[in-house]
């Protein structure tokens, strides 16, 4: 617990039937570990640059967090946000699986599903009960992907890898209150068709490679600049009839009307482009024609 966990502490029962297991998976920014305990025991653990989350399957705990107590269950969850010193009191026959992600991890996805870094830091809600609609759901998705990493006889291709960590990280996000929470369910502004048949080309040039929500949210966002390097395919001039050098357009052949307009625009490195929601309003032309 101290060398592999980093507690500064750890108490166990002196009754001879104590035993405690441990299994850890590693998700790149994420890790899974699997403990039980036989008997009571302690541990304290320093401020860390991660933030836990304990699901409990038996038994019960007590995690307290600058002196404010949860008691885990199968009901009850708790979150450790990042940067502060708790206190895990564990009950005999407490089995729980332990999620911990970094802290940067968390803020880089959701500055790429909201579009823009947010004002204010990222916190969670320490204690989460199950009837929180999204939290089954995590739950689920942790249990698949810890069977996954457990049963599997062969080392796992890093895409796959890449895409359980993504989809932990999203789902993470989704089904833990946060202050950020209301703005992720909040309604996505409506964009063009045009973003979204951007997207649908470009995942279609990059098929075979791994994409994340930050890599579409980069495409739909060079609209706006008309740099269509990334885009998989050539952008052909109206004037020449042939593709520009590059892909990129020139800011002079950007008509100054629509770009004024543009600027009107919700920011294009919106999650729902990504997700290929339907939009209904059509973009001004964007090259000028002399």
């Amino acid at each position: 617990m101290l060398t592999r966990f980093g507690a500064k502490r750890f108490e166990a029962s002196g009754s001879s039937h104590f035993f405690g297991r441990s299994a850890v998976a590693t998700l790149g920014s994420a890790s899974l570990t699997m403990c039980a305990y036989g008997a009571p025991s302690l541990a304290e653990f320093p401020e860390a640059e991660f933030v836990r989350l304990q699901f409990a399957f038996s038994g019960a705990a007590r995690t307290t967090i600058a002196r404010q107590s949860v008691e885990v269950s199968a009901s009850q969850s708790c979150v450790t946000p990042a940067d502060r010193r708790c206190r895990i009191e564990f009950g005999a026959g407490y089995r729980q699986i332990l999620l911990r992600v970094e802290q940067g991890a968390m803020e880089r996805k959701i500055t790429a599903l909201l579009g823009a870094k947010p004002r204010g830091r990222l916190e969670f809600a320490t204690g989460s009960g199950q009837d929180h609609r999204h939290l089954e759901s995590l739950k689920s998705l942790i249990r698949f992907l810890a069977g996954e990493l457990a049963t599997s006889t062969i080392q796992l291709p890093h895409f796959l890898l890449r895409e359980f960590e993504e989809t932990l990280l999203v789902a993470f996000l989704k089904a833990v209150p946060n202050s950020f929470s209301d703005r992720l369910h909040r309604a996505p502004n409506e964009d063009t068709a045009a973003h979204v048949r951007r997207i649908e080309e470009y995942i279609d040039a990059h098929w075979e490679l791994p994409l994340t929500v930050e890599d579409l949210a980069k495409v739909a966002f060079s609209l706006k600049t008309g740099d269509l390097s990334g885009l998989g395919k050539s952008i052909i001039d109206p004037l020449t009839r042939q593709p520009f050098p590059g892909n990129i357009i020139p800011t002079n052949r950007i008509d100054s009307i629509s770009k004024g307009l543009m600027a009107y625009y919700p920011a294009l490195n919106n999650p729902a482009i990504a997700s290929r929601t339907m939009l209904q309003i059509r973009p001004p032309a964007l090259i000028r024609i002399p």
